[in-house]
């Protein structure tokens, strides 16, 4: 996999980890922490409102640069200092108006600890004398009542909102000046609204001093969503306060690739990381490196000591499982990087998978430990090709000796070839070692096991002749040949990576990634690459021609085939009119030979058409190339390559 570059300009951070999934905090470290926000305070009620546009983001997280964002804070402007009313708050006033007496007043107290957690919500914090001065500051609207439901419902409704505070607040009930420098008070419920995780370490923002009037805080509750937002293309589920911390996959493969991290001050979104996973299968798929495409991804805020840094997104080839997020935080010297708002996402039409299904892995391993080959050779169900050597070792006989009786003497060579003849396989015949194990994992396993074996056997025969020498019978026994039995067990071709697609960037869903188009002959296209219209919306491949006809080539080159494993080629094609003309598919030395013609039109057929929809593989790798040709004014559009066993 490529290495992935830090982008300063976007204000955030990505790079490949040095040990797999743990967080790099030599590199975290160094980066400035996601930008805080303090609560305007003092203002009486009312409601502030943050635009904020998810798509927006979304778009920019991979821009040269993100636009510098306005603060909140900045249309916030200042009344003339001339004590003229502000808006009142709902909430109670303690005797004697004091912030002392605010401070400590039971009604407030009481309300922040009896208070309810709303339904998807978890409590940070209870009664605590601060606001929060947090990442992603998206506004606040003040209530009548301390109502943690009402103001949940508003951070649900608010697009971006993970966590609210909601708090009582000593507000002036006038704007202090030189003739009013400390008037009377108003108590405003306020809801504050964020984009990042809100905890008693970020509750520090005590109050300030307007004029000779303290603004003060009281009944401070923290509450973080648990909901799980949706992501086109992707489901998600809630991880917690705890990152996935996977395990190889059952090949021993590793399917981490990586990670990312956003520190520039949007709020925490999801769909940042969908973005991020999808560019990197696009470079992967651009490069060539189709192994390595983003199934899956695991996303949260990273914290430092209680505050957060910024959104970090973790990215996996295949979808793992909630039982392997472990990851409860690292520590650095003193510092404690913790992990807050986690979430988990694969993708919802290829989640991915190992390059081999896991029980056929495990029966692979069981094999080899068990040195189960020759079982493997007969459970395949082929009959052994035998080659037999016969040799003939004559002694000499001594000159006195008369042979009266000679037994014939000769030498044979014999060799046997047998078919492979498929047989049945006794259930007793599987071995322990592979007797948990479906039989369609052990056919799979011995598959990629059953490499040439050779078994050599010697023999002796002898022949007895029976010799007289006058009136004495003298039995000489002669060794006469030596026969050598050598077997070749043949590894019967099989697929092992059923219904996977070869074929790189088949739907052009990546414009030209992974393919290359050339003129055929002297007529060149019209018009010719990826343009809108799919069987299925999307993009296709097209190619128009003239009167003149049309001569192009649409190649790509194709890994990963298995010699004498039949596969299938299938494509959908639609034509524009009917003149002479075909799409031809090739791969020269591979057995690939396909063509599709113009007799129907304006529609999506599946090709090819005349031949060409199977084909059994006589090399390991190819170059598919696809030949347009017509003789009349036509437009070929081609999508959906398929070319899989």
């Amino acid at each position: 996999m490529r290495s992935v570059h830090a982008f300063t300009a976007l204000a955030m951070t990505s790079c490949a980890a040095a040990l797999p999934q743990s967080i790099p905090l030599g590199e975290v470290a160094e980066i400035p922490a996601a930008p805080i926000t303090e609560t305007p305070l003092g203002e009486g009620a009312g409601t502030k409102v943050v635009p904020y546009s998810p798509d927006a983001v979304v778009a920019d997280t991979f821009a040269s640069v993100l636009a510098d964002p306005a603060s909140a804070d900045k249309s916030l402007k200042r009344r003339g200092w001339d004590c003229s009313e502000q808006p009142l708050g709902k909430g109670p006033v303690p005797s004697p108006d004091s912030p002392e007496a605010f401070l400590v007043m039971e009604e407030i107290s009481k309300a922040a600890t009896d208070a309810s957690t709303p339904t998807g919500y978890v409590n940070k914090f209870k009664n605590l004398k601060g606001s929060n001065n947090a990442v992603a500051y998206l506004g606040y609207k003040t209530l009548d009542t301390y109502d943690t439901q009402a103001c949940a419902d508003s951070c649900t409704e608010k697009e971006g909102c993970s966590a609210f505070n909601i708090f009582y607040e000593r507000d002036p009930s006038v704007v202090p000046a030189d003739s009013c420098s400390n008037p009377a008070s108003t108590t405003v419920i306020k809801c504050v609204l964020w984009g990042s995780p809100v905890t008693a370490e970020t509750a520090v923002n005590s109050g300030q001093w307007r004029a000779d009037f303290h603004v003060v805080i009281a009944g401070s509750n923290g509450y973080d969503s648990e909901r799980v937002v949706s992501v086109d293309g992707y489901s998600g589920e809630s991880l917690g306060n705890v990152a996935i911390n996977a395990p190889n996959d059952c090949n021993g493969d590793d399917t981490y690739m990586g990670y990312k991290l956003f520190n520039d001050g949007q709020p925490f979104e999801p769909a940042r990381c969908a973005a991020a996973c999808e560019a990197e299968t696009k470079w992967n798929v651009e490069h060539l490196n189709s192994r390595m495409l983003c199934k899956f991804f695991n996303t949260y805020v990273l914290m430092k000591n209680g505050e957060p840094q910024g959104q970090y997104c973790s990215m996996y080839t295949q979808k793992w499982a909630k039982s392997v997020a472990v990851n409860d935080g690292q520590y650095r010297g003193d510092d404690h990087y913790t992990i807050a708002s986690s979430y988990s996402y694969s993708n919802t039409a290829d989640p991915g998978k190992p390059k081999l299904p896991c029980d056929v892995a495990a029966a692979k391993s069981a094999i080899i430990a068990s040195s189960l080959q020759p079982f493997c050779s007969t459970f395949l169900g082929y009959m052994t090709q035998v080659s037999t050597v016969i040799a003939t070792v004559t002694a000499t006989v001594p000159a006195t000796t008369v042979v009266i009786t000679d037994a014939p003497v000769t030498t044979t060579t014999t060799t046997v070839t047998q078919a492979p003849q498929k047989r049945e396989v006794a259930v007793q015949d599987t071995p322990a070692a592979l007797a948990d194990f479906a039989p369609s994992a052990v056919s799979a396993a011995c598959s990629l096991q059953a490499t040439p074996v050779t078994e050599t056997t010697t023999t002796s025969a002898t022949t007895t002749a029976t010799v007289s020498s006058g009136t004495v019978l003298v039995t000489t026994t002669l060794p006469v040949r030596t026969t050598i039995v050598t077997s070749v067990v043949a590894a019967a071709p099989t697929c092992t990576a059923r219904g996977v697609n070869l074929v790189n960037n088949p739907g052009f869903e990546y414009g030209m990634a992974a393919w290359t188009q050339s003129q055929y002959g002297a007529n060149g296209p019209i018009a010719w690459g990826v343009g809108p219209g799919g069987p299925s919306g999307g993009s296709s491949y097209s190619v128009t021609g003239g009167n003149s006809g049309t001569g192009t080539l649409l190649n790509q080159k194709i890994y990963g085939l298995t010699r004498g494993v039949t596969y299938t080629f299938s494509y959908k094609y639609f034509a524009t009119a009917s003149p002479a003309g075909s799409i031809s598919c090739y791969m020269i030395g591979t057995g690939l030979s396909s063509q599709s013609g113009t007799e129907r039109t304006n529609s999506w057929i599946s090709g090819p058409t005349y031949y060409g929809g199977t084909f059994v593989a006589q090399s390991t790798f190819g170059e598919l190339e696809c030949l347009f040709n017509s003789r009349g004014a036509m437009t070929w559009r081609i999508d959906d390559f398929f070319l899989g066993c």
